[in-house]
């Protein structure tokens, strides 16, 4: 007998071969049969009929390292058919924490997620998520922004020797306990000040490992190729799997180089089969406030930023440095209750209101919050969908697992973290056509589990872990727009987790069935 039975459902694989039909027989976390087996028994039994049965969809880049803490039962990514997760991205992980960043983090995370953390290392956070449970799975990245914050703060120095051997240390402790690789956040302090040399010899810590490394490149402007090309050199130097995270072009003014970009990517990666990237369905980042400050301003922490912005010559040299679109640039999340009434609005409009120019209400509002989240809307649907088309390209929502009700819903927020995968589903494939339905869900599954060396998940198989979605493909779509970001996907009907039934019939089951995956 079967634990669960799935009937009449067409199945998408995930390795981009046409729908075919079959039912798919589950005992324990494995799938055991593909075949026709309606005259079998079962524990439970699911009817696919005129539905998409696929594998769980991976979230290559997420930031629900501490959300998950709060809300384990990640209801905006689970809903979306997430079944995994890889958090730490962009730079910035839940661990280390040693005495230079404490403060820091212990701020973001109390003000943000209404807990202060508990845990130092990658194997206390791994435990603590293990004990509390999570309905998806969670694969942490070693954030080099957090791991250089602890040991050397966010001074812009050449690490000393004793210093890299320290970090190589840790780099080399995480792996060995299952660690995945490393990412960076080349725009957010102190990924600012690192070189690229520095990258490269850390990185070769994690490729004797078999790790990844991901990147939030130093530019993604003007500076678009140079910084994909310096990707491409850590990724050749220090001959490690490298993914380009969220690719994009920002700026109207940029957008005509799409054409040098994915001229440049289809050569490198041609000749480099080490690096892929992932990108995000919508034409807006969301990013904190500080990142568009130049990075001599940055140096020193969120503390000297707060100086700087009080200081009348530093504010000017500021000025001059940095370019600002108010009526693109919507104030998203900020802690400060005197300014609460701020959130969802553009900088535009809150210069209007509060009597100032658009830079002085930029700086009033980092001098609040050093915190503050905004959206920028900057991005093409042209370089969108040009670069979706891309085989090397899979999906990410740059998001993190979020609610709609209690600490998790505070704030604006972006709609990446409520739709993004069942936007690419609705939006660029059944609407839009901009690829197949096969192709997405390849770039969703198989693509991401072959990156990360999951070698027991991400397509349908006999004896891979049953983590499998099923949706409706004419009903399935994102909710979650800029003016209303909070609602929940639709059309995603049943999600299964390692064998366990988490939602049913679009409803969450209180069933905490992922796991922290060690590679």
């Amino acid at each position: 007998m079967y634990d669960i039975l799935i009937i009449n459902g067409d199945v998408i694989d995930g390795t981009g071969k046409p729908r075919y039909k079959a039912d798919l027989g589950i005992i324990g976390k494995k799938i055991v049969k593909i075949r026709d087996l309606k005259n079998s028994k079962a524990k439970k039994i699911i009817d696919a009929k005129d539905k998409i049965v696929c594998p769980g969809f991976i979230d290559i880049h997420s930031h629900s390292d501490f959300s998950i803490l709060t809300n384990p039962f990640a209801n905006s990514k689970i809903l979306q058919g997430v079944t995994t997760e890889v958090v730490g991205n962009c730079g910035d992980s839940a661990f280390p924490i040693r005495e230079r960043n404490r403060e820091e983090i212990q701020e973001l995370v109390q003000n943000k997620y209404g807990f202060s953390p508990s845990w130092e290392d990658y194997e206390e956070y791994v435990k603590l998520v293990s004990k509390k449970g999570c309905a998806v799975n969670i694969l942490p990245l070693l954030g080099y922004n957090t791991l250089r914050s602890a040991i050397v703060g966010h001074e812009d120095i050449i690490l000393s020797n004793e210093q890299k051997t320290l970090m190589k240390t840790i780099i080399e402790d995480y792996m060995k306990k299952g660690g995945i690789g490393i990412s960076t956040g080349l725009i957010y302090s102190p990924g600012t000040f690192v070189g690229t040399e520095e990258i490269i010899e850390m990185c070769k810590v994690v490729a004797k490992h078999n790790g990844i490394y991901t990147t939030h490149i130093r530019g993604e402007d003007e500076r678009i190729i140079k910084s994909i090309l310096e990707a491409n050199e850590i990724a050749e130097k220090a001959e490690i799997s490298t993914q380009i995270s969220h690719l994009k072009i920002l700026e109207e003014e940029n957008w005509h180089l799409i054409g040098d970009l994915i001229k440049i990517l289809d050569e490198k990666i041609s000749a480099n089969k080490n690096i892929s990237c992932d990108q995000y369905p919508y034409t807006a980042s969301f990013k904190n406030l500080k990142a568009i400050l130049p990075n001599w301003a940055k140096e020193g922490g969120d503390k000297k930023i707060i100086e700087r912005l009080s200081d009348k010559e530093s504010l000017i040299k500021i000025e001059k440095e940095i370019k600002i679109n108010p009526d693109k640039i919507k104030v998203s999340f900020l802690s400060n209750e005197k300014f609460q009434n701020l959130i969802g609005k553009k900088l535009s409009r809150i210069a209007d209101e509060l009597k100032v120019t658009e830079f002085e209400a930029f700086s009033i509002i980092l001098k609040a919050d050093i915190k503050t989240k905004a959206i920028f809307i900057n991005q093409s649907e042209e370089v969108i969908e040009k670069l979706m088309k891309k085989d090397y390209v899979m999906i990410g929502s740059d998001g993190y697992a979020r609610n709609t009700q209690g600490i998790l819903s505070n704030g604006a927020n972006h709609p990446r973290d409520f739709g993004s995968f069942t936007r690419v589903l609705s939006n660029y494939v059944r609407e839009r056509k901009i690829i197949s339905l096969e192709k997405a869900i390849k770039k969703m599954t198989s693509l991401p589990a072959i990156k990360l060396n999951l070698q027991d998940r991400g397509t349908i198989e006999v004896n891979k872990i049953s983590d499998i979605i099923i949706f409706d493909a004419l009903e399935v779509k994102d909710k979650a727009t800029f003016d209303s970001p909070k609602q929940y996907s639709k059309g995603v009907e049943e999600v299964i987790v390692n064998g366990k039934h988490v939602v049913e019939m679009g409803k969450i089951n209180n069933i905490l069935a992922g796991e922290v995956i060690r590679i």
